[in-house]
C-alpha cells in the first residue's frame, strides 16, 4: 500500500545520512580547525575588545596570520 516496512526504510535512511556526514566530514574539519587557532591569540579568545569593528578587525588579523603561516609552511 505504499508503506515500507520499517527495516528497509530505516537501512536507506541511515545509509542517506552517514554519507551526507562523510561529505560534510571535511569542511566541518577545517572549520573546527580554524577555530581552534583562531582561539589561540589570547585577545580574541577573551574578547578584550568589546566593541564589534574593532573585534572584528582582530580576527581579521589573526586570521591573515593563520593563513600567511600555512601558506609558509607549503612553499
Amino acid at each position: 500500500m505504499g508503506v515500507l516496512p520499517r527495516g528497509e526504510h530505516f537501512v536507506e535512511t541511515k545509509s542517506k545520512i552517514d554519507l551526507r556526514f562523510q561529505q560534510m566530514g571535511l569542511p566541518r574539519n577545517l572549520a573546527e580547525r580554524f577555530f581552534r587557532k583562531i582561539k589561540e591569540f589570547r585577545g580574541i579568545a577573551v574578547r578584550y575588545d568589546k566593541n564589534s569593528p574593532n573585534f572584528l578587525a582582530g580576527v581579521k588579523l589573526a586570521s591573515m596570520r593563520i593563513l600567511t603561516r600555512s601558506y609558509e609552511a607549503t612553499v
